[in-house]
């Protein structure tokens, strides 16, 4: 009877001492959150002045520009903007996110509440932001794109336009002269080798040699106009045969 007594005793001790632990927890999570909440609310008011000092026109609302300008000459807006690895070129897409009626300009009050979301990782307030951001991103690869398009289609109507029978611009006379392939003579497979000339970048434009008896030593000196040569254009070398009907890059 007594340990049975006992041991209730023990674990009224441990109940109480929990207890009394949970409770001193709680109230050291209410210290820490006021103390945030109260950080928050300074930050805030911090960031109401600098808006104020932002507002050139004194209208009670920040514009782009001056939302830009600030970035540039107010160092207590900028070391907030930062950390939220934002750069002066990322302002037009805040701005965009802060001026959800499309009217040009956004009050103090809604740019620091909206400030204050991104700063405590407000989910909604980034995913918003992200959207702004990646919209932003695709309209100017679009702009891109169409610009290089119209590029391309204005310098496709500026090209001369050549008829079939027209000689091009840029006839290149190749001439290949003392070219003597050796050795060709151990591949019993080959029957014929021939020399081949290709522009670099155009691989259907090209001129060859004629084809000569696989021998030990093969002359493959030749002379042809390359018709599709460009200025600038590189020009490649290779030797090939022929094997029956196939042929053999060697």
């Amino acid at each position: 009877v007594l340990a049975s007594v006992a041991w209730g005793v023990i674990n009224l001790i441990l109940t109480v001492i929990v207890d009394v632990a949970n409770t001193a927890r709680d109230a050291a999570k209410t210290s820490i959150v006021l103390k945030e909440l109260k950080a928050i609310e300074v930050a805030k008011q911090s960031l109401l002045d600098v808006c104020k000092r932002m507002d050139l026109d004194n209208s009670g609302h920040l514009s782009l520009e001056e939302l830009t300008a600030g970035f540039r000459h107010e160092s207590d807006f900028s070391s907030v903007i930062e950390p939220l690895n934002m750069g002066e070129e990322d302002m037009h897409i805040l701005f965009k996110q802060m001026d959800a009626d499309g009217s040009g300009q956004v009050s103090y009050s809604e740019f620091v509440e909206q400030m204050a979301k991104l700063k405590l990782k407000d989910t909604t307030a980034l995913l918003v932001f992200l959207k702004n951001y990646l919209h932003e991103i695709r309209r100017s690869v679009a702009e891109s794109a169409k610009l290089l398009r119209d590029e391309h289609q204005v310098a496709q109507l500026r090209r001369p336009v050549r008829s079939s029978s027209e000689e091009p611009e840029h006839p290149l006379q190749v001439t290949v002269d003392s070219a003597i392939c050796s050795g060709i003579a151990p591949l019993a497979d080959v029957d014929e080798v021939y020399c081949k000339c290709r522009v670099a970048s155009k691989p259907d434009a090209g001129i060859r040699s004629a084809a000569r008896p696989c021998a030990q030593h093969v002359s493959l000196d030749f002379e042809d106009t390359l018709s599709d040569y460009e200025v600038g254009d590189s020009l490649t070398f290779s030797l090939w045969g022929r094997c029956s009907a196939e042929e053999i890059f060697i």
